[in-house]
């Protein structure tokens, strides 16, 4: 059943801005009837009334414009916003037929005080709302937000903020935006509770086809690992994001290729660094792409590596991924280059990390809001996978290893 409530006018001031860059002409209308099971539907999950809100309306008009320019002929396209704490709402982005361009509709709106999308149980109802609504042969689902990487929420709430936690956080005074912990009004959410959320939707016959992160540093191993059973395909930055996030108008037309019928991650990354390569203020911009089929074999590599030879090596010289005052999220392939002492087994973790990790692009620096700094990416092409460890780190290494890779792998 379609829920079809009034225009997202009352909802999101901007919504004006939205429509008003929808395309019209004088073409007669071309006939078009929706099936009651779409092609595809793609979920974006917006999530958190924070500092970011600005950029997901900016991230849903370029969505928009899409549509405008291609429709989704047999696909559907949802949108998750909370635009106030009281106040969070499904978009649906579609093709106006008669209109000759991109109309949104409110499908639902949550008006609740104490409505929290980091909640495990608003996930699995926002993303089961959607795929009631929107039924499909496949789907696909963007989430974007700040992201932790597989850090404990406890240690991003705002009572850590008033922990000693808050100056390894904090960011740099004057830094760019990215879509890391700032200004949150809520708490975050562990990747175990969205493990759950996702392989709950996925016994109910919702399988998403992929899981692109629009946050920061959640292209790190232990978060992959945790979430393998729940897209095919992950796609994830081992760095921080700009707060602009993907540039959708040209993501989208890769996730509804051949009308819809399929989708082209390469494509994905490939668009999402060239934007950030040319086209933006900041050339900052890492991605990769995990194939969740092959992450049990690489984390079954990965424990004849820790059980093999190894050797000394210096964590600081590592290949890193921010500027906090200590390395957190450090580069898979380089650390265990550095303590592997068997050249025979390096050449197998190797070939797994290509079978795992096919796709990966980067831009030569990658900028980090906790020192304002650039900082180079020093592995070389052949060798650089796009995914972060945190073992060798000296930080939350208790919580490292009440992880799912850790305990996998040792």
């Amino acid at each position: 059943m379609m829920l079809r409530l009034p225009r997202f006018a009352a909802v999101l001031s901007a919504a004006c801005l939205l429509l008003a860059s929808c395309s019209k002409d004088d073409t007669p209308p071309a006939p078009h009837v929706r099936p009651e099971v779409a092609d595809r539907t793609v979920m974006m999950f917006l999530g958190g009334n924070n500092n970011l809100l600005s950029n997901f309306m900016a991230n849903v008009k370029d969505a928009s414009r899409f549509v405008s320019a291609h429709t989704l002929n047999d696909c559907r396209l949802l949108a998750f916003i909370q635009p106030r704490t009281n106040l969070a709402a499904v978009l649906e982005l579609s093709y106006d037929y008669e209109r000759g361009g991109c109309v949104i509709d409110t499908l639902r709106k949550w008006q609740d005080a104490a409505f929290c999308s980091a909640d495990g149980e608003r996930i699995s109802e926002v993303l089961g709302y959607m795929a009631q609504e929107a039924p499909a042969k496949a789907y696909g689902l963007i989430m974007g937000s700040h992201g932790t990487g597989w850090v404990p929420s406890q240690y991003m709430t705002l009572s850590s903020l008033r922990s000693p936690d808050a100056d390894f956080w904090k960011k740099a005074d004057g830094a760019y935006e990215t879509r890391w912990f700032g200004s949150d009004k809520e708490r975050s959410t562990d990747i175990t509770t969205l493990s759950s959320c996702l392989t709950a939707l996925r016994s109910e016959g919702v399988k998403f086809d992929y899981l692109i992160f629009d946050a920061c540093f959640m292209g790190n191993i232990e978060t992959f690992y945790e979430l393998r059973g729940c897209a095919d395909y992950l796609l994830g930055s081992p760095c921080e994001i700009m707060s602009h996030g993907f540039p959708y108008e040209q993501a989208m037309p890769y996730l509804f290729a051949d009308e819809g019928k399929s989708f082209d991650l390469a494509g994905v990354c490939r668009s999402y660094v060239a934007f950030y390569d040319t086209e933006y203020s900041v050339r900052s911009a890492c991605i990769t792409m995990a194939v969740s089929s092959e992450l049990d074999a690489l984390a079954a590599t990965m424990k004849r590596v820790n059980a093999g030879a190894v050797k000394s090596y210096n964590r600081n010289s590592l290949q890193r991924y921010e500027g906090l005052s200590s390395p957190l999220f450090i580069d898979l392939g380089d650390y265990v280059e550095a303590m592997c002492d068997d050249p025979a087994l390096l050449a197998d973790f190797y070939q797994q990390m290509e079978r795992t990790f096919p796709t990966r692009y980067h831009t030569p620096q990658y900028y980090s809001a906790y020192d304002k700094q650039m900082h180079d990416i020093s592995v070389p092409d052949d060798r650089w996978y796009g995914v972060t460890v945190s073992e060798p780190s000296l930080k939350y290494r208790t919580e490292n290893q009440q992880t799912a890779w850790y305990q996998a792998t040792h």
